[in-house]
């Protein structure tokens, strides 16, 4: 019987592109206050470079962090419907609100 073919770790390095590099720099005095926010389901292409943050909360005690980000809404990629049931989910539904609660954009 012959032994399963095992990649070696030389091959597996050349399969895994590096896609970015930055340099980083170590300080004691700052471990407690930096946080590394990564994304593994994201696709690289999908960056967040030109993103507007408009502001960030953290909770220490929780370990939370929270970024608003701005909705590009005129955007391609936008879902309206994916918007107007986020909206649902966070006021209620159509039922048990007034119909002016609704803000409806012409765009």
């Amino acid at each position: 019987m012959q032994a399963p073919l095992i990649k070696k770790e030389k091959d597996a390095d050349e399969d895994d592109e590096v896609v970015s590099e930055m340099p980083v720099f170590l300080s004691k005095g700052l471990q407690d206050k930096l946080w590394v926010l990564q994304y593994p389901v994201r696709p690289a292409h999908m960056t967040y470079d030109h993103a507007h943050f408009l502001e960030a909360q953290m909770k220490p005690t929780q370990h939370q962090l929270q970024l608003s980000l701005e909705v590009d809404t005129n955007s391609s990629s936008y879902d309206s419907s994916k918007g107007e049931q986020i909206a649902l989910n966070v006021d209620g539904s159509r039922l048990t609100r007034d119909q002016n609660d609704l803000y409806y954009s012409s765009l």
